[in-house]
This record gives C-alpha cells, sequence and structure tokens, in this order.
C-alpha cells in the first residue's frame, strides 16, 4: 500500500465518534490524514461506487490541530522534493461529496500529480445525496467564510505561492471566496496567489461573469477546464438548473464578454479512461502531460498552453479570454 498524508480544514461538524458528518459547523476544524492507496491503482482512478454506496480508500487520523498557525506549521514541514519556495495547492470538492470520498480524491491527486506543493482539501459540508442540489449549493454560501479564514492564515504563513483548484460545485464556493477577498482589500492573500484552476465547474455563466470584473487586475490567473459533453452538467444540473448554461459546458468563448479567463477544452482527447467531470485528474494522459513538466502545476500547464506550447490546439482569444480546444493526441513541447 501507498500512504499519502492529507491535510485536512473542514466545515463540517464532528460526530460523537469524531469522524466528520454531514452537518453544518460554523467552527473550522483542522487535521492530518494518513491515506492508503493501493499499488496497482491506475492513475486517475479512486474506488468506483457500488450500487450507488461511494467506496473510499482506508484513512487513519494522525493528528488535529487547535489553530490555524498550528496547522500551517505542519504544513509547511511537509517534504515534497522540490527545490524552492513552499507551495500549497487547496482543493476544494464538489456536490454530492462524503467526507471520506473527498479525502481519497485529494490522496489520488497528491499521489498521481507530482505538484511541488503540500496539499490541502476543503472539506465543506455537502449533504452526500444526489437529491439534495439546493441543500449543497446552500451549504457552499455558508462554507465560504470558512474558506477565507484558511487562505487568510495560509496568506499570513512563510507560504509563497497558493493555488486553489476547485472542482463541480466546489469551483462556485472557491471563486465567491477569492471574490469576497479581493473586495476586503485581502492584499497579502493575493501577493502570493499562483492561480484559481475550476475543474468541471458547476457555475452559472451569468454568476462566473459577474464575479470575474472583480479579479480583472490581479495577476494570477483564473483557469477552466471545460468539456461540452460533461454528461454530469448536461444532464443532471442542467435538469435542476432549468437548462441554464453551466461554465463546464461552455462551447462559445465569446459567451465569457472578453473577460479575463482561460478556458482549456478537454473534450477532444483521446483518453477511454477520463471521466468528462473531472477529465484533468482522472486522465492518465492528461496527467502525465503535466507530470512532464520541469515544476509540474494544473496553472502553469495552462499557462504553456495558452502560450502556444501545444501543436494542434485551437486557440481563439476575444478580449480577455482565452479559449483553447486541446487536439485528440496532445503533446507539451519544451
Amino acid at each position: 500500500m501507498q500512504t499519502r498524508t492529507t491535510f485536512v480544514a473542514s466545515s463540517r461538524e464532528r460526530q460523537q465518534d469524531g469522524r466528520f458528518g454531514d452537518e453544518r459547523s460554523p467552527r473550522l476544524s483542522l487535521a492530518r490524514y494518513d491515506v492508503s492507496l493501493p499499488p496497482d491503482r491506475r492513475r486517475g482512478s479512486v474506488p468506483a461506487s457500488i450500487l450507488g454506496n461511494s467506496m473510499e480508500y482506508p484513512a487513519r487520523e494522525t493528528g488535529r490541530m487547535a489553530s490555524l498557525p498550528a496547522f500551517v506549521r505542519q504544513l509547511t514541514g511537509y517534504d515534497r522534493n522540490f527545490p524552492g519556495p513552499a507551495e500549497v495547492l487547496v482543493f476544494v470538492h464538489g456536490f454530492n461529496s462524503t467526507f471520506e470520498h473527498s479525502m481519497s480524491r485529494m490522496a489520488q491527486m497528491d499521489n498521481d500529480f507530482n505538484f511541488p506543493a503540500a496539499s490541502v482539501l476543503y472539506a465543506w459540508p455537502s449533504a452526500s445525496n444526489l437529491i439534495s442540489y439546493v441543500h449543497d449549493l446552500d451549504s457552499t454560501t455558508f462554507a465560504r467564510d470558512g474558506l477565507i479564514e484558511l487562505l487568510k492564515g495560509l496568506a499570513r504563513s512563510d507560504i509563497s505561492r497558493i493555488v486553489i483548484v476547485g472542482h463541480s460545485m466546489g469551483a462556485r464556493l472557491a471563486m465567491e471566496a477569492v471574490r469576497e477577498m479581493r473586495l476586503t482589500n485581502q492584499h497579502r492573500f493575493f501577493d502570493k496567489l499562483g492561480g484559481i484552476a475550476l475543474l468541471s465547474p458547476d457555475i452559472d455563466l451569468d454568476l462566473f461573469k459577474a464575479q470575474l470584473p472583480a479579479l480583472r487586475d490581479i495577476t494570477a490567473p483564473v483557469v477552466a477546464y471545460v468539456s461540452p459533453s460533461d454528461a454530469t452538467l448536461r444532464d443532471f444540473s442542467d435538469i435542476l438548473t432549468e437548462g441554464k448554461p453551466r461554465l463546464g459546458n461552455l462551447k462559445d468563448p465569446r459567451l465569457l464578454d472578453g473577460l479575463p479567463a482561460t478556458i482549456i477544452d478537454v473534450e477532444k482527447v483521446n483518453d477511454t479512461a477520463q471521466t468528462s467531470h473531472l477529465a484533468l485528474a482522472t486522465s492518465p494522459v492528461l496527467i502525465h502531460l503535466i507530470n512532464s513538466m520541469k515544476r509540474p502545476g494544473i496553472i502553469r500547464f495552462a499557462t504553456a498552453i495558452a502560450r502556444g506550447r501545444m501543436p494542434g490546439a485551437n486557440m481563439v482569444q476575444t478580449g480577455r479570454t482565452i479559449y483553447v480546444q486541446l487536439p485528440p493526441t496532445p503533446v507539451l513541447v519544451p
């Protein structure tokens, strides 16, 4: 078995047995876990669901921290064997996710990608139920303050670069938190922000266009990895949102009105292993490409593509919106 250390900040309520449940908590809980992954696991995979029951990798809690400074001290001491200043990646999970499953996904990404960063899971109180879409939407609003508290704590530390990765509905939470921090002039945080990556973002397109103007003048890029064939957004979210367009299904970059964002369309990548609703993290092809970089990173990968380092990619720029459709067999050149 392979063991990954996973740092967790959560706005979920702890149960009597010490485990995190689905209830909301106004207090941020901070902990460290060891997650065990099988050595023969295919890159990009986590345990599949069986008859609707989510399966997870075994995890053991190895420590609780009473304060953010104590949490950050342990986090920055976590060696990823990369030279240079300390980096942190904050992962915000998506809709209908148990605490255990979101931690399995965090450990999978941390294991499969050679990121030069320690990873933190922000576990917000999803109800972990397919019929609880509205509850989870409300929970992302509830959990915004906890995420902001975490990001402020990271910004006050010796960490030099913070990257935020939001998946599905977690992308909405990530954008709302960063927008709030911009409106309240959290300069120290933005000095360290390396970028915001939105994976299969379940964000209403009008909402996204309302969020972006507040981030117009920041140097860190806002990147969205999308696929028009994302069945989860097309068939599920569309039913619950009355067909309103979602960012994760974006086909026409002109709909963003030239606002500052980089959109990477992964739909055409030839990879039967990928799951379209989290293609970047479930595709061995894309994982390999990112890991082939001198200093791997989701934001760095998008920046390289936008600079023309992928032959055969179809790039369109409208104002400050850059849209790139990856070719079926993507290759990244130096």
